[in-house]
């Protein structure tokens, strides 16, 4: 959820070879194809558009972060993170990263994809715990899908990169918290991004306004049903 980002990518891509700002790149340290079985068939993906996003710092801030890619997939985030599931509305980009650190995967398509479309993506990911889907108005490709440090911009929801990528790339041994939990944090799916999960222990105020435990950082609050 943040403003346009395409021209500031652009120069980040230019710069940052020489003064150790944030680079996306294509991929050259991964193999080039993965392989996943399907229907007890195993089939070669190539994976090979996969970028590369480096020099992620990632470090907690109470302050809105200006990141290289939209989405982001990585650097300074919210000491909160988002609860995993598939979302309806859009999620906050500070706290997807800090899910993103714990090795999870951000699947985001423009909202002005069709209903088929959308449920069709939905339904890859019906068993999925691992996993953020949401809408992200400011990407420039119909469905984006991201990991830690990599990215991959697809065209059609039915292309098997899709599946691919969170096969390959969920709890990667280079996230900087693989395996670390996807609740606990705020979020109730479909479309509650701000509200605590059931007996998380988080409470609301009386006024409506929830603090997002930025905790000790700052006093970000989000306004919402927190009931």
């Amino acid at each position: 959820m943040r403003r346009s980002k395409g021209l500031w990518w652009f120069l980040v891509v230019v710069a940052g070879c020489s003064t150790g700002a944030v680079q996306v790149v294509p991929s050259s340290t991964l193999a080039a194809t993965t392989t996943m079985t399907v229907s007890s068939t195993t089939v070669a993906l190539d994976l090979s558009e996969v970028e590369e996003v480096g020099n992620l710092s990632r470090d907690h801030t109470p302050f809105d972060v200006d990141y290289a890619t939209a989405p982001p997939s990585g650097g300074d985030h919210f000491d909160v993170w988002h609860n995993c599931g598939v979302y309806s509305v859009e999620l906050h980009d500070e706290m997807v990263v800090h899910t993103l650190e714990h090795g999870m995967i951000w699947v985001t398509y423009l909202p002005s994809l069709s209903e088929e479309k959308v449920l069709s993506l939905a339904g890859l990911f019906s068993n999925n715990e691992r996993l953020l889907m949401s809408p992200y108005p400011e990407q420039l490709a119909p469905v984006v899908v991201t990991s830690w440090g990599r990215r991959l911009e697809i065209q059609e929801v039915d292309d098997p990169r899709i599946l691919g990528f969170v096969e390959a790339f969920t709890d990667a041994e280079d996230s900087p918290e693989p395996g670390v939990s996807c609740t606990g944090g705020l979020g109730v799916p479909p479309d509650e991004p701000f509200a605590p999960a059931k007996r998380s222990g988080v409470k609301g105020f009386d006024d409506g306004l929830m603090e997002a435990w930025v905790g000790r950082y700052g006093a970000a609050t989000f306004r919402g049903d927190v009931s």
